[in-house]
């Protein structure tokens, strides 16, 4: 598969997903000739701990640079400096800060599992199946300072089938 030609972006890269998941799109991104500065993980909000980001820490390449905190009101101060172009999300548990979002001169972007506005927040995926919904998706959308708002990119829908 050909890979369009981009210009090459300083990504700073937030998510909670495990080692396979992060390491695709990390590789991805270096396919696409993107750089990541950082990977910022958490352990999650005290009501859905994880210890995920251990095995993810674990298999990132050497050199790749990780944050694992849970202070997110912190974090534009930390991150002014690496002058990211982008912020990219995946997955992450907590709402970032407006003067967060507005550091990347391109600004920030989220990837949601579902068809927003349809099902914003936390674990969609499971309310599609608790609703016994025909079809998710996903949503690439532009940050804004509410969870899962912002002007929609990109959607894809996806058919939900018994099997």
């Amino acid at each position: 598969m050909s890979m369009p030609a981009l210009p090459s972006m300083r990504i700073i890269f937030f998510t909670s997903q495990g080692a396979e998941g992060t390491n695709a799109v990390l590789g991805l991104l270096e396919q696409l000739g993107q750089r990541v500065p950082l990977v910022v993980m958490t352990r999650g909000p005290a009501a859905r701990r994880t210890e995920v980001y251990k095995d993810v820490v674990a298999s990132l390449p050497l050199g790749q640079d990780v944050l694992v905190t849970n202070h997110v009101r912190r974090l534009p101060a930390l991150l002014k400096g690496l002058e990211p172009d982008l912020i990219l999300v995946v997955g992450f548990p907590w709402r970032l800060p407006s003067d967060l979002l507005t550091i990347p001169r391109l600004g920030s972007l989220n990837t949601h599992p579902a068809l927003l506005p349809r099902y914003r927040g936390p674990n969609p995926i499971f309310w599609h199946f608790m609703n016994g919904e025909a079809q998710g998706g996903l949503t690439i959308h532009r940050m804004e300072a509410d969870f899962d708002t912002g002007p929609i990119l990109a959607q894809r829908a996806v058919e939900i089938t018994p099997d």
